[in-house]
């Protein structure tokens, strides 16, 4: 009974084997098939165990990691990156640039604008005051009836008004079209323009005049002459409402 056990388990270790046989097989089978991937191809079958296509040893996964790990790096994400925000600084830096200039350009030319504005009515106010001034002088020396030699001295200066009068006037008529581009200012600069022809035509009337008849005609005069002031203080307040409301520059 016992050697029948003996027997049996004999057979049955000799069938199944030792573990160190076992393990010596399993090595060998290892080694076969390294030796069958290093000498077959991918697709290969003729040895009779095919490379897959896909083994990570020739497949896209191979591929996939590396690229993955060469775009995971430090250093190429740090640069992009770095470029990014060089390209955004110096898009905004520009557009803060263009943005001051147009603003100083526009500040220049309000400048400007208002400084000629104040030269044109400086100028305009300058050349009627002188214009009535010339007027008024003559008017009352008629008036007063001044002597010849006297007369004469204040006719010629009076002439010589009128003469730079008719001169400047083209050029205060580009000045208020420059300037004073409204409606109002440029009205009320036509009508002290015809109250200084009236006022011409007066004093002209006034020189040929009889001595009897001077007085009407020195009234009258003054009445032209006044008038003439009204408007040329009514165009001096249009042109610094204008200037004010529309030229001055803005802080």
């Amino acid at each position: 009974m016992r050697s029948g056990l003996n027997g049996n388990e004999k057979g049955i270790s000799q069938e199944e084997g030792s573990p160190h046989e076992e393990e010596g097989l399993r090595m060998g089978w290892r080694n076969q098939m390294a030796e069958q991937e290093v000498n077959c191809k991918p697709g290969d079958t003729t040895s009779g165990h095919a490379v897959s296509s896909r083994s990570p040893r020739h497949g896209w996964g191979t591929g996939f990691a590396k690229a993955f790990r060469h775009g995971n790096k430090p250093l190429p994400v740090t640069v992009i990156g770095g470029l990014i925000v060089l390209f955004v600084s110096n898009y905004v830096q520009g557009q803060y640039w263009l943005s001051q200039h147009r603003f100083l350009l526009s500040q220049a030319r309000a400048d400007r604008l208002w400084a000629g504005s104040l030269s044109a009515e400086d100028e305009i106010v300058k050349a009627v005051a002188r214009r009535l001034t010339a007027s008024a002088m003559l008017i009352n020396a008629y008036e007063n009836d001044f002597g010849e030699t006297q007369l004469l001295q204040i006719v010629k200066q009076h002439n010589l008004m009128i003469t730079e009068w008719d001169q400047s006037r083209v050029v205060m008529n580009l000045r208020i079209a420059t300037y004073f581009t409204d409606k109002e200012t440029g009205n009320q600069w036509q009508r002290l323009r015809d109250d200084i022809v009236a006022l011409k035509e007066g004093v002209g009337q006034l020189a040929l005049a009889a001595k009897p008849a001077r007085a009407s005609q020195t009234a009258t005069c003054w009445q032209l002459l006044t008038k003439a002031e009204a408007d040329a203080d009514t165009l001096v307040r249009k042109m610094i409402q204008y200037a004010e409301a529309k030229i001055a520059p803005r802080d």
